[in-house]
């Protein structure tokens, strides 16, 4: 066999080598392969802070509003907080997150129990808005009044509060993960509160919107109930080997167009 025809042999067998190095390196991003988990609260992440400086972890449900302090009247706001150790190593980058929770749908009006309550009956509730806050493990008194990362809005009105009804709710969190994210948190963390005083009626009783925490749940399929979570979808984090076979394809090409 000639010298010329085992060299073009050679850079056949090089090209060939080279292209499925690149293929297989290539296949951890082709079509957008995409990895979703699933991210709940502890009996220490969820729960709620009074105004008088109180912290309230481990209860059943997460408060909203404002109850009795003897004869004042504090506000009650929740705080939820999520680990996320441990994303770094899943994922590149977050392309979407939701935050769900659960409205108990029994709220406490006036000191009482209530199935429901149209909020025309009753103005000591108000709507309820989300923060975004810095999150570090624990629920503290500061997280009552710290400086919000981002305000996300209202997410539920009075009138569906209180309208006797359990309600999932999902709202939009994508910008606050990615945030997280991009700073290297350890933990993404949220405020519930009623904006512009929407808790006070100026009488000292109980009023307040409850929402299920992770206490609440039943234990026996942690991943199917309504506790306080985080949805998050990201672009995984490519394999070692898959990176070596892209990095040897690519090594290969340069030495093959060096031979030319």
């Amino acid at each position: 066999m000639s010298e010329a025809m085992m060299s073009r042999k050679s850079g056949n067998c090089l090209r060939w080598i080279v292209g499925a190095g690149l293929l297989i390196g290539a296949a951890p991003w082709a079509g957008a392969s995409v990895n979703t988990v699933k991210i709940g609260t502890t009996d220490a992440t969820d729960g709620y802070v009074q105004s008088s400086g109180i912290v309230n972890t481990g209860n059943t449900r997460i408060e909203v509003g404002s109850r009795t302090d003897g004869s004042a009247e504090v506000e009650e706001r929740g705080i939820v907080e999520f680990n996320l150790s441990g994303l770094a190593g899943m994922f590149s980058t977050i392309t979407s997150a939701q935050f769900q929770i659960v409205d108990d749908a029994k709220p406490i009006i006036d000191g009482t129990l209530r199935n429901r309550i149209s909020v025309s009956d009753n103005g000591s509730v108000g709507d309820i808005a989300l923060d975004h806050i810095v999150g570090n493990g624990e629920i503290t008194a500061s997280d009552f009044n710290s400086a919000a990362l981002s305000t996300v809005g209202t997410f539920l009105t009075a009138a569906d509060a209180l309208d006797g009804t359990v309600v999932g709710l999902t709202v939009d969190v994508t910008s606050q993960l990615q945030d997280d994210f991009a700073n290297h948190r350890a933990f993404s963390a949220f405020r519930l509160y009623m904006p512009n005083n929407g808790w006070s009626d100026d009488t000292a009783d109980i009023d307040v919107i409850q929402f299920q925490s992770q206490a609440f749940n039943n234990p026996a399929a942690p991943g199917d109930t309504p506790r306080p979570r985080l949805i998050i979808t990201g672009t995984p984090v490519p394999e070692p080997a898959a990176m070596s076979i892209l990095l040897i394809g690519a090594a290969g090409l340069l030495g093959a167009r060096r031979r030319r």
